[in-house]
């Protein structure tokens, strides 16, 4: 009875030392990064005001590398933007000029549209990217200002 507590007792402790190792090696602690690792993103942030929804979508990476002894880090990432009117496309008959903008880490983007006709469409779209960018993360919050027709609405995206 003796050796099995025991035996089970030295399992239990290899189990968590295998445990620990594992949980020390894969830290995102820059220091630990060597060639070839990296991370993936993929956020996508969303919400609404009584006109408008919104979404923002960022997908990238950052490549962990050391150089000369120092730990670096190259990042890529894709963003998108997505605005979309609620109501029917005949509410936008009058629509002359559409500003909209978006605020969140790393950058955002401002749109200003006028219009010679009615819009055709209640959806507009931003898309961006490129390397050496920095990005939102899961817990950013996105700032969005929408204003048409001499009417403002303000609200916030985050992650879903």
């Amino acid at each position: 009875m003796i050796i099995q507590k025991k035996l089970v007792v030295g399992v239990v402790g290899l189990l968590l030392l295998v445990i620990i190792t594992n949980v020390a090696l894969n830290s995102p602690d820059l220091e630990s990064k060597t060639n070839e690792d990296i991370i993936k993103h993929n956020y996508t942030f969303v919400g609404e005001s009584e006109n408008w929804t919104a979404e923002y979508r960022v997908k990238g990476k950052d490549v962990f590398y050391k150089e000369d002894g120092t730990v670096k880090v190259d990042s890529e990432a894709q963003k998108s933007f997505v605005l979309k009117f609620k109501g029917t496309i005949e509410e936008l008959s009058t629509l002359k000029t559409l500003k909209y903008s978006y605020d969140a880490p790393g950058g955002g983007g401002s749109t200003v549209t006028t219009f010679d006709r009615p819009p055709t469409n209640k959806i507009f779209t931003d898309r961006s990217g490129g390397t050496g960018v920095v990005w939102a993360d899961e817990n950013s919050i996105i700032q969005v200002s929408v204003e048409w027709d001499n009417k403002r609405e303000d609200f916030e995206l985050t992650n879903e």
